[in-house]
This record gives structure tokens, C-alpha cells and sequence, in this order.
């Protein structure tokens, strides 16, 4: 077994990551309950993507990477949109921000407001882009190539029935 792994580290950080992954289940029920906070604009609040680019920020790329996908397992595992859609990305913030804070930014409020708020920003702009527009707009191209289709059956099976109305005895 390699050094660094989850049983060879001292009971303080076992202790320490069992806790964070208990706050990153209770963040999810929070987050997946809608009569807890009010919906402003059927907006629903988006609490774990924060917590995931703390997490990544304070525990670095591996473990960010490890409750990003927790994280994003529980939000897959419960909406209706899965795709693992939410694995992927939550799992991509944990990493990524784990990893700005050892390369290239300080551990500080300022950063973590910047990563949140870029990381929510991506974040919400794929979904939109993947489960609305493009999804409506393969829906929209089905119900078109469905309506012409149809049309078409209809017209020639009219037209048929007409033809056999018409040809005498």
C-alpha cells in the first residue's frame, strides 16, 4: 500500500474526512429540499458547489477530487437529468480548485469567493447548455421530422382513400 493512503494517515484526518463527507450529505439534503429555503424564481440554490471548492481548496486535489465525486454521485443518483452530469463537474471543481490553491493562488476569502463564483458560473452554463437548449432543441427537431412525417402518412393515406373512392366498378 502506498504512503498517504486513507489507512495509513493518523485518526485526526480519518476523523476529519468522515466529518466532511457527513456535511457534504447534509449540504445535499439541504440543497435537494425545496421547502427549506425559498425558491426565488424556481431558482434552486446551489450549496454544494461552494462547499466542494472549499473542500478542494483547504484539502487539496486528491480528497477535493474524492467529495466532488461524492458529492456529485448523491446529486446523480437523485435528479431526474442524470447523465452523471453532476460527477463529472463537481468532481472537475474539487480537482481544479484544489489545484489553483497549491500552484497558483493563496489560500484566502478573496480566492474562494473568485473559484465559487467562476466554478458556479461554468457550472450552470454547461448544464443550461446540455439539458436545455440542447435537449430542447433535439426535442423540438423529433417533434418537427414527427409532425412532417405524420403529414406525409396522412396525405398519402388520403389521397389513396380518395383514389379508391374515385375508380368506378
Amino acid at each position: 500500500m502506498e504512503s498517504g493512503t486513507f489507512y495509513n494517515e493518523n485518526k485526526a484526518n480519518q476523523l476529519r474526512r468522515i466529518k466532511l463527507a457527513a456535511v457534504v450529505f447534509v449540504t445535499f439534503l439541504l440543497q435537494s429540499n425545496q421547502y427549506i429555503f425559498p425558491r426565488i424564481t424556481d431558482a434552486p440554490f446551489m450549496l454544494l458547489v461552494p462547499l466542494i471548492v472549499s473542500i478542494g481548496m483547504f484539502e487539496k486535489e486528491r480528497w477535493g477530487m474524492f467529495f466532488g465525486l461524492f458529492a456529485g454521485v448523491l446529486m446523480d443518483a437523485f435528479s431526474a437529468e442524470s447523465l452523471c452530469f453532476h460527477s463529472i463537474a463537481l468532481t472537475c471543481i474539487g480537482f481544479f480548485s484544489g489545484l489553483l490553491i497549491t500552484g497558483i493562488f493563496r489560500n484566502c476569502m478573496k480566492t474562494f469567493f473568485l473559484i465559487s463564483a467562476v466554478s458556479l458560473f461554468i457550472y450552470n452554463t454547461v448544464y443550461f447548455l446540455m439539458f436545455y437548449f440542447i435537449y430542447f432543441s433535439l426535442f423540438l427537431l423529433h417533434s418537427q421530422v414527427a409532425f412532417h412525417l405524420l403529414s406525409i402518412h396522412f396525405f398519402v393515406l388520403s389521397n389513396c382513400v380518395r383514389a379508391e373512392s374515385t375508380v368506378p366498378n
